[in-house]
């Protein structure tokens, strides 16, 4: 079990001290607010902040007297499960990324699901260098002997497969690649993109600022979505890859903010 009575509020950032409540309630199911202020020694006022914002993310649900993790919330989520998650979208999606991706480019893939099928689609392709700081994409290219396969150091996240902490922060600061095939958990015009896990976010914004283009990848389930963490504004990104299922309106609010909105 996590020691989270060692979390204090004036050493930990507030995205840190919401996902330790999520990994506290995920142990515990519910709490009081006088309870996690004890744990965390915060104030009452700091956590109900942070409760107002984890359950507007539908991370939590509050009730009278305290709160409770949401049925919904997918933090942490093993990739076996979300790979399931509109697989047939993001192999449509991937089409069309690996479609922009020229011989002799050098491209970042993120870590996800999403970017695992462009790592599939990009089999048999020649002279193209892909640098990833997930295992299971390298592991999907390693045979490929016309495409260079670079995996970042770092530490392990066993259950979405990726590598994060200050090796892979430093590894990808760095690199000076063509094309980022970024993935976000959620995206919405209040808060840009947003992740589940506050662990990834230093490495996807050294990602961000080693590639020359930035294209997002995104199932549109995940449009209008809220997670735990912002990491970036829309106006960072250059292009969006999306299934046919993203509604117009939020197609046509995304090209008047000046992006180039691709459809698998």
């Amino acid at each position: 079990m996590v020691n989270f009575g060692i979390i204090q509020e004036d050493k930990i950032l507030p995205a840190e001290r919401r996902l330790a409540i999520i990994k506290y309630l995920k142990e515990h199911n519910t709490s009081s607010i006088t309870s996690l202020s004890e744990v965390f020694l915060s104030s009452p006022n700091t956590i109900r902040r942070d409760l107002k914002i984890l359950e507007r993310e539908g991370l939590v649900k509050c009730v009278y007297g305290g709160v409770m993790i949401s049925d919904n919330s997918s933090l942490d989520r093993p990739l076996l499960s979300r790979r399931i998650e509109a697989h047939e979208e993001k192999v449509k999606i991937a089409q069309k990324a690996v479609g922009l991706i020229r011989e002799g480019d050098t491209i970042i893939l993120d870590a996800g699901t999403t970017t695992e099928e462009i790592a599939k689609a990009l089999r048999g392709k020649k002279d193209i260098t892909v640098i990833t700081n997930a295992i299971n994409i390298a592991q999907i290219l390693v045979e490929e002997s016309d495409i260079t396969v670079t995996l970042s150091g770092g530490i392990l996240m066993e259950k979405i497969h990726s590598l994060i902490g200050f090796t892979a922060e430093q590894f990808f600061q760095d690199i000076h690649a063509d094309k980022l095939f970024l993935s976000a958990g959620g995206v919405s015009f209040e808060y840009g993109l947003t992740n589940p896990n506050v662990f990834e976010i230093p490495v996807k914004k050294a990602m961000m600022k080693s590639a020359k283009e930035i294209i997002l990848v995104v199932h549109s389930e995940k449009l209008g979505r809220n997670t735990l963490v912002s990491f970036a504004s829309l106006d960072s990104i250059n292009k969006v890859i999306v299934d046919a299922k993203i509604s117009p309106q939020f197609k046509e609010e995304l090209e008047a903010r000046g992006l180039e909105v691709i459809m698998g």
